[in-house]
């Protein structure tokens, strides 16, 4: 798992360790766009990886979003308000699972998943990108993301409510 090279990375603000740490971010993201990828494509798609694979991008997403609030790098109320809405994700997948139903990633998740990554990629580089303020983009992508989350968040609950 590379998480901890992010925490290790972004613990000291450096513009060479951020890249690095945004590096990192990309490796992570493409290694799951891959695996499912995959997984679909020979047909490997199990129970256990509709719940791990999810349960990872969850993992990282809370582990940047701690470290950038370590740098002040982001409002206190968008980790607020992602952590929130993976509780509750998890919750009702952990409740639905005990019924023997799994509830896999939607596109919608997928979608949102994918702005958290790019969001927290411009807030781990922090500076100009390409003429771009990255730090300016990385937040909209997060507010985009935290709008998408509770979104799918609200299928995640109507799904519920129908396979009960």
């Amino acid at each position: 798992m590379l998480l901890p090279a992010i925490i290790v990375l972004l613990w000291k603000d450096d513009v060479v360790y951020n890249w690095c740490a945004a590096g990192i971010l990309t490796i992570i993201g493409i290694a799951d766009l891959v695996d499912g990828y995959l997984a679909r494509k020979f047909d490997a798609v199990t129970d256990t990886g509709k719940i791990i694979d999810p349960t990872a991008d969850k993992l990282t997403v809370l582990v940047s979003l701690l470290m950038l609030m370590h740098l002040d790098r982001v409002n206190v109320f968008i980790p607020i308000l992602i952590i929130s809405r993976e509780i509750i994700v998890i919750t009702l997948r952990a409740v639905v699972a005990s019924k023997g139903i799994v509830i896999p990633a939607s596109t919608e998740g997928k979608r949102k998943a994918a702005l958290q990554m790019f969001g927290l990629g411009g807030l781990f580089i922090y500076g100009d990108f390409f003429g771009a303020n990255a730090a300016y983009c990385g937040n909209v992508l997060l507010i985009l993301s935290i709008i998408m989350s509770w979104y799918s968040a609200t299928l995640y609950v109507i799904r519920y409510w129908k396979n009960t």
